[in-house]
């Protein structure tokens, strides 16, 4: 059985991971926000767009969803039922918070595998992007099954919260601090 303070180091860790992974959705929020304003510009000044300029966009707000996914649960920030929880004994919101990560493990897991199966069959059929960018589509379709083995994880970490310690697990360390 692990100690509270192999929890704190794994806290740590993740803690660091979603830093990291936070700073790759906001490059990627940047990017496609200046590239959005760079377009309306031109558009607006010189009456000339930009076919790959879409294309860029789309593909920078896919990166930052599937990067951010685990860093919004990590920091307590996923969508959830707390209070229909809460209203319950503690033995029924143990097994809820159980059921709870299980679902979202097997989720994020089903995730990961379709995203690896489609990955994989864009990298062996080589297709490309359509515009004059011409990037392996690939490339973007990898950050679905990365996104989604990162959530699992979380829900991992989730499950081994609950069951060692039997405490909230979706609640963030700074929320829970807060709410002692």
């Amino acid at each position: 059985m692990s100690s509270e303070k192999d929890l704190g180091v794994f806290r740590k860790v993740t803690s660091s991971l979603s830093g990291g992974l936070l700073t790759l959705a906001t490059i990627a929020l940047v990017a496609s926000l200046g590239t959005m304003l760079f377009e309306s510009l031109s558009r607006f000044l010189v009456s000339k767009s930009f076919f790959w300029a879409e294309e860029f966009v789309r593909f920078s707000i896919i990166a930052m969803a599937f990067l951010s996914l685990a860093v919004a649960g990590t920091r307590g920030r996923h969508i959830r039922a707390e209070f229909f929880v809460s209203v319950f004994p503690r033995p029924i919101q143990v097994v809820a918070w159980v059921l709870s990560a299980i679902a979202g493990l097997a989720f994020s897991l089903v995730l990961a595998w379709s995203g690896w199966n489609q990955t994989s069959h864009l990298m062996r059929t080589m297709m490309r992007s359509e515009s004059s960018l011409e990037l392996p589509l690939w490339i973007i379709a990898s950050f679905i099954p990365v996104g989604a083995a990162l959530l699992a994880v979380y829900y991992i970490r989730m499950l081994v919260e609950v069951v060692w310690y039997q405490h909230d697990p979706f609640l963030s360390p700074e929320l829970e601090e807060e709410s002692l």
